[in-house]
């Protein structure tokens, strides 16, 4: 599937066929193993909104750190179009909208019903193709969704127009949280990481009988779905109520240094919401490896206390 974007207005596009793969929190479109060799023999672009911003550079030096596979450099949005007739991979933060219908196959003169439409934001892995009128179109490789704000939902520019640190309006989103991602998306390169929905690794969550489990406090929003108000917050003891292990709350930029700093490895709790899917994951801090994950497709969007009830029965098992 090949997607025109221009990375200041929102794409707004039909989904009638996808042709690739969903592992909860991650869509992986190319998979076979020579596509993926070829992936990891190119230089990498990373598009940020300005490159020369003292809150990008944490990210820039993480990157630079982090991605093993190749060259890495670091462009403007406004410079894209520059390099996408080099044999190069792209990363950048881009918004997909998908409209849908009570009565998508109206003819002329019909009315289509009920007509609504869902916002997602996503950190993608691109390479540039060209397209029918012989201009690139963005081709996805794997793309991973992140959480924002209502207010970004509402106005892209918010995150478009604020430098890297994208000024807390995505909620998982921090230099460690962007390290783990990076490291997701090499085991993807590698063939390793296709196990992303619905998921458990024993010998992993078995550590957390013992281990602390970190949970970043915006865990605790209490989204009303109606309104958008983001104001309120559930009490932490409610939502956890049923989970039977060690657990500590706290901020992601405290996440983020633990991710960065710790010797030994820390396992952190990570939720993440679109516009129509809540997902759950339990995260190797060092590794980035997924150890527990779990996606709801039915529109309960806020953490419940059943969430880290199976989590707890996960870890006892």
């Amino acid at each position: 599937m090949k997607i025109k974007f221009n990375p200041q207005t929102i794409l707004l596009f039909l989904l009638f066929i996808c042709s690739f793969s969903t592992y909860g929190q991650y869509n992986i479109f190319h998979y076979s193993p020579n596509e993926r060799e070829d992936f990891k023999k190119r230089s990498l672009y990373v598009a940020l909104g300005d490159k020369d911003a003292a809150a990008s550079k944490p990210y820039i030096d993480m990157i630079k750190n982090s991605w093993t596979n190749s060259e890495v450099q670091f462009i403007n949005y406004d410079d894209i179009e520059k390099h996408t007739a080099e044999h190069a991979l792209f990363l950048w933060i881009d918004i997909t909208t998908s409209t849908s219908s009570t009565n998508p196959t109206a003819g002329a003169g019909q009315s289509k019903g009920l007509t609504w439409s869902n916002t997602y934001y996503f950190l993608t892995l691109w390479q540039p193709v060209t397209g029918k009128k012989g201009k690139f179109e963005v081709d996805p490789i794997t793309r991973i969704s992140i959480f924002t704000d209502y207010a970004s939902i509402q106005n892209p520019s918010l995150t478009f127009n604020s430098d890297y640190s994208k000024e807390g309006h995505i909620r998982n989103w921090s230099v460690g949280i962007l390290k783990n991602y990076i490291q997701t998306i090499l085991m993807i390169m590698d063939g390793k990481a296709f196990k992303l929905k619905d998921y458990r690794d024993k010998p992993e969550l078995d550590k957390l009988k013992t281990e602390t489990l970190y949970i970043p406090d915006y865990t605790f929003i209490n989204f009303d779905k109606w309104t958008g108000d983001e104001t309120k917050r559930f009490e932490v003891t409610d939502l956890m109520k049923d989970y039977e292990f060690q657990y500590k709350v706290v901020t992601s930029e405290e996440l983020s240094q633990k991710i960065l700093n710790e010797q030994n490895p820390i396992y952190y709790f990570l939720y993440v919401k679109n516009s129509t899917t809540k997902y759950i994951s339990v995260i190797n801090s060092q590794t980035g490896k997924i150890v527990y994950a779990y996606g709801d497709m039915e529109g309960n969007y806020n953490i419940k206390p059943s969430d880290l009830k199976d989590l707890s029965k996960a870890i006892k098992k």
